[in-house]
Protein backbone atom coordinates (compact mmCIF):
# COMPACT_ATOMS: atom_id res chain seq x y z
CA UNK A 1 0.00 0.00 0.00
CA UNK A 2 2.50 2.09 0.92
CA UNK A 3 4.23 1.68 -2.29
CA UNK A 4 0.95 2.67 -4.34
CA UNK A 5 0.74 5.93 -2.79
CA UNK A 6 4.90 6.17 -3.14
CA UNK A 7 4.03 5.75 -7.07
CA UNK A 8 1.00 8.11 -7.15
CA UNK A 9 3.27 10.77 -5.68
CA UNK A 10 5.73 10.50 -7.94
CA UNK A 11 3.37 10.49 -10.87
CA UNK A 12 1.71 13.31 -9.93
CA UNK A 13 4.80 15.07 -9.03
CA UNK A 14 5.52 14.47 -12.51
CA UNK A 15 2.75 15.65 -14.08
CA UNK A 16 3.40 19.02 -12.23
CA UNK A 17 6.79 19.20 -13.68
CA UNK A 18 5.07 19.12 -17.08
CA UNK A 19 2.99 21.98 -16.74
CA UNK A 20 3.78 24.47 -18.45
CA UNK A 21 3.24 28.95 -17.21
CA UNK A 22 3.56 31.84 -19.53
CA UNK A 23 5.03 33.37 -16.49
CA UNK A 24 7.38 30.21 -16.03
CA UNK A 25 8.25 29.13 -12.22
CA UNK A 26 6.44 32.68 -11.14
CA UNK A 27 3.35 31.08 -11.91
CA UNK A 28 0.45 33.15 -11.25
CA UNK A 29 2.06 35.34 -9.14
CA UNK A 30 4.05 36.52 -12.12
CA UNK A 31 1.20 38.05 -14.03
CA UNK A 32 1.19 41.86 -13.77
CA UNK A 33 -2.11 42.59 -15.64
CA UNK A 34 -4.32 39.26 -15.48
CA UNK A 35 -7.46 41.02 -16.85
CA UNK A 36 -5.48 42.51 -19.51
CA UNK A 37 -7.36 41.85 -22.84
CA UNK A 38 -4.85 40.47 -25.70
CA UNK A 39 -6.47 41.26 -28.75
CA UNK A 40 -5.12 38.80 -31.14
CA UNK A 41 -6.31 35.89 -28.96
CA UNK A 42 -9.56 37.43 -27.86
CA UNK A 43 -8.67 36.48 -24.24
CA UNK A 44 -7.27 37.70 -21.21
CA UNK A 45 -3.47 37.11 -19.69
CA UNK A 46 -5.59 34.73 -17.39
CA UNK A 47 -7.66 33.38 -19.38
CA UNK A 48 -4.30 32.24 -21.63
CA UNK A 49 -2.76 30.93 -18.78
CA UNK A 50 -5.16 28.62 -18.10
CA UNK A 51 -5.57 27.46 -21.68
CA UNK A 52 -1.82 27.21 -21.34
CA UNK A 53 -1.46 24.73 -18.74
CA UNK A 54 -4.52 22.80 -19.70
CA UNK A 55 -2.59 21.64 -23.05
CA UNK A 56 1.18 21.34 -20.96
CA UNK A 57 -0.28 17.68 -21.36
CA UNK A 58 0.30 17.74 -25.42
CA UNK A 59 2.97 20.25 -25.51
CA UNK A 60 6.36 19.04 -26.89
CA UNK A 61 8.42 19.01 -23.88
CA UNK A 62 9.92 22.13 -22.85
CA UNK A 63 10.54 23.65 -26.28
CA UNK A 64 7.00 24.62 -27.06
CA UNK A 65 6.65 25.78 -23.42
CA UNK A 66 9.17 28.36 -23.99
CA UNK A 67 8.04 29.65 -27.01
CA UNK A 68 4.64 30.51 -25.47
CA UNK A 69 6.37 32.07 -22.71
CA UNK A 70 8.20 34.42 -24.88
CA UNK A 71 4.94 34.82 -27.16
CA UNK A 72 3.02 35.64 -24.19
CA UNK A 73 5.66 37.84 -21.86
CA UNK A 74 3.50 40.70 -22.16
CA UNK A 75 1.39 39.32 -19.35
CA UNK A 76 4.52 38.94 -17.50
CA UNK A 77 7.02 41.66 -17.99
CA UNK A 78 4.93 44.58 -16.82
CA UNK A 79 4.85 45.89 -20.12
CA UNK A 80 1.80 48.46 -20.13
CA UNK A 81 -0.72 47.11 -22.41
CA UNK A 82 -3.05 49.58 -24.36
CA UNK A 83 -6.35 47.04 -24.39
CA UNK A 84 -7.44 45.71 -21.47
CA UNK A 85 -11.29 46.19 -21.55
CA UNK A 86 -12.76 42.53 -23.50
CA UNK A 87 -15.19 43.77 -26.04
CA UNK A 88 -18.83 43.37 -24.14
CA UNK A 89 -20.90 40.81 -25.24
CA UNK A 90 -23.99 41.91 -27.32
CA UNK A 91 -25.95 38.90 -26.16
CA UNK A 92 -26.54 37.76 -22.74
CA UNK A 93 -27.19 34.37 -21.83
CA UNK A 94 -31.17 33.43 -21.01
CA UNK A 95 -32.42 33.68 -17.56
CA UNK A 96 -35.74 33.12 -15.53
CA UNK A 97 -36.15 33.30 -12.19
CA UNK A 98 -37.05 29.92 -10.18
CA UNK A 99 -34.69 30.20 -7.40
CA UNK A 100 -35.97 30.84 -3.75
CA UNK A 101 -33.96 33.53 -3.44
CA UNK A 102 -34.24 37.43 -4.85
CA UNK A 103 -32.23 37.94 -8.05
CA UNK A 104 -28.77 39.13 -7.32
CA UNK A 105 -26.43 40.89 -10.05
CA UNK A 106 -23.31 39.74 -10.30
CA UNK A 107 -22.06 43.28 -11.46
CA UNK A 108 -23.96 46.01 -9.45
CA UNK A 109 -24.49 47.95 -11.98
CA UNK A 110 -26.82 44.69 -13.68
CA UNK A 111 -23.70 44.84 -16.33
CA UNK A 112 -22.53 40.98 -17.96
CA UNK A 113 -19.17 40.31 -16.53
CA UNK A 114 -16.66 41.36 -19.09
CA UNK A 115 -14.37 38.25 -18.31
CA UNK A 116 -17.24 35.51 -17.85
CA UNK A 117 -14.89 32.49 -18.30
CA UNK A 118 -12.71 33.76 -15.17
CA UNK A 119 -13.47 31.06 -12.36
CA UNK A 120 -14.07 32.66 -8.92
CA UNK A 121 -14.79 30.88 -5.70
CA UNK A 122 -17.52 31.74 -3.04
CA UNK A 123 -17.39 30.41 0.62
CA UNK A 124 -20.44 28.12 0.83
CA UNK A 125 -21.16 27.82 -3.14
CA UNK A 126 -17.53 26.68 -4.35
CA UNK A 127 -15.88 27.64 -7.60
CA UNK A 128 -17.50 28.53 -10.86
CA UNK A 129 -17.12 30.50 -13.67
CA UNK A 130 -18.32 34.25 -13.57
CA UNK A 131 -20.63 33.66 -16.60
CA UNK A 132 -22.29 31.00 -14.12
CA UNK A 133 -22.83 33.40 -11.20
CA UNK A 134 -24.09 36.03 -13.05
CA UNK A 135 -26.58 33.42 -14.37
CA UNK A 136 -27.24 31.98 -10.47
CA UNK A 137 -27.72 35.47 -9.39
CA UNK A 138 -30.50 35.93 -12.27
CA UNK A 139 -32.69 32.81 -11.38
CA UNK A 140 -32.36 33.59 -7.26
CA UNK A 141 -30.11 30.89 -6.90
CA UNK A 142 -27.44 33.17 -4.46
CA UNK A 143 -28.60 33.58 -0.59
CA UNK A 144 -29.45 37.17 -0.07
CA UNK A 145 -27.09 37.22 2.38
CA UNK A 146 -24.40 36.57 0.18
CA UNK A 147 -25.05 38.53 -2.46
CA UNK A 148 -22.78 41.68 -1.28
CA UNK A 149 -19.94 39.71 -0.47
CA UNK A 150 -20.41 38.24 -3.90
CA UNK A 151 -20.43 41.47 -5.43
CA UNK A 152 -17.69 42.86 -3.63
CA UNK A 153 -15.95 39.55 -4.25
CA UNK A 154 -16.50 39.68 -8.36
CA UNK A 155 -15.48 42.96 -8.71
CA UNK A 156 -12.28 43.22 -10.47
CA UNK A 157 -11.69 39.77 -11.42
CA UNK A 158 -15.24 39.40 -13.33
CA UNK A 159 -14.43 43.08 -14.50
CA UNK A 160 -17.43 44.62 -13.59
CA UNK A 161 -17.35 48.21 -14.63
CA UNK A 162 -17.05 50.58 -11.11
CA UNK A 163 -19.87 52.84 -10.90
CA UNK A 164 -19.85 56.28 -9.97
CA UNK A 165 -22.90 57.22 -8.17
CA UNK A 166 -23.80 60.98 -8.32
CA UNK A 167 -25.66 63.02 -6.61
CA UNK A 168 -27.23 66.24 -8.45
CA UNK A 169 -27.24 69.42 -6.21
CA UNK A 170 -29.47 72.32 -7.11
CA UNK A 171 -27.91 75.53 -6.94
CA UNK A 172 -29.01 77.86 -4.44
CA UNK A 173 -31.35 80.78 -5.54
CA UNK A 174 -29.33 84.29 -6.17
CA UNK A 175 -29.41 86.61 -2.98
CA UNK A 176 -31.15 89.90 -4.31
CA UNK A 177 -29.45 93.10 -2.93
CA UNK A 178 -32.95 93.74 -1.62
CA UNK A 179 -32.81 90.60 0.34
CA UNK A 180 -29.35 91.83 1.62
CA UNK A 181 -30.73 95.23 2.76
CA UNK A 182 -33.42 94.28 4.65
CA UNK A 183 -31.63 91.18 6.43
CA UNK A 184 -29.02 94.35 7.91
CA UNK A 185 -31.77 97.00 9.01
CA UNK A 186 -33.14 94.10 10.75
CA UNK A 187 -30.19 93.13 12.70
CA UNK A 188 -29.45 96.98 13.24
CA UNK A 189 -32.84 97.13 14.40
CA UNK A 190 -32.63 94.48 17.06
CA UNK A 191 -29.08 95.60 17.74
CA UNK A 192 -30.05 99.24 18.34
CA UNK A 193 -33.33 98.41 20.88
CA UNK A 194 -31.30 95.94 22.74
CA UNK A 195 -28.95 98.73 23.70
CA UNK A 196 -31.47 101.18 24.56
CA UNK A 197 -32.70 98.87 27.23
CA UNK A 198 -29.51 97.74 28.34
CA UNK A 199 -28.95 101.89 29.16
CA UNK A 200 -32.51 102.19 30.85
CA UNK A 201 -31.47 99.34 33.84
CA UNK A 202 -30.00 101.27 37.03
CA UNK A 203 -26.06 100.05 36.89
CA UNK A 204 -24.29 99.89 40.49
CA UNK A 205 -20.56 100.12 40.23
CA UNK A 206 -18.83 97.91 43.14
CA UNK A 207 -17.20 101.19 44.47
CA UNK A 208 -21.18 102.57 44.67
CA UNK A 209 -22.36 99.38 46.34
CA UNK A 210 -19.06 99.67 48.91
CA UNK A 211 -19.81 103.37 49.73
CA UNK A 212 -23.70 102.27 50.19
CA UNK A 213 -22.78 99.86 53.04
CA UNK A 214 -20.38 102.07 54.59
CA UNK A 215 -22.97 104.81 54.89
CA UNK A 216 -25.31 102.53 56.80
CA UNK A 217 -22.99 100.82 58.87
CA UNK A 218 -21.90 104.48 60.22
CA UNK A 219 -25.71 105.76 60.59
CA UNK A 220 -26.14 102.49 62.55
CA UNK A 221 -23.72 103.36 64.66
CA UNK A 222 -24.43 106.79 65.27
CA UNK A 223 -28.07 105.52 66.21
CA UNK A 224 -26.63 103.41 68.53
CA UNK A 225 -24.32 105.90 70.33
CA UNK A 226 -27.64 108.74 71.04
CA UNK A 227 -29.36 105.41 72.43
CA UNK A 228 -26.84 105.04 75.02
CA UNK A 229 -27.15 108.92 75.84
CA UNK A 230 -30.46 108.90 76.51
CA UNK A 231 -30.69 106.02 78.57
Amino acid sequence: MFVIVKLLACVISIKALKSCHICGSRGNQGLKYPLAYIETEKKTCAEIAVDVMKESGNLNANQNCKELQIKYKQCCDGTILTSTTPPRVTTLPPTSHTGPHRACNLCRNGDYPSTPSHVIHLLYIGASSCRNYYIAGKEGKIPTHLCDPLRYFAQDPCGCSKMIQTRSIKPAPPISIATITITSLTFLMILYLTIKKLKKQPRLSVVTVGMKKETDSIEKEEERKEEERKN
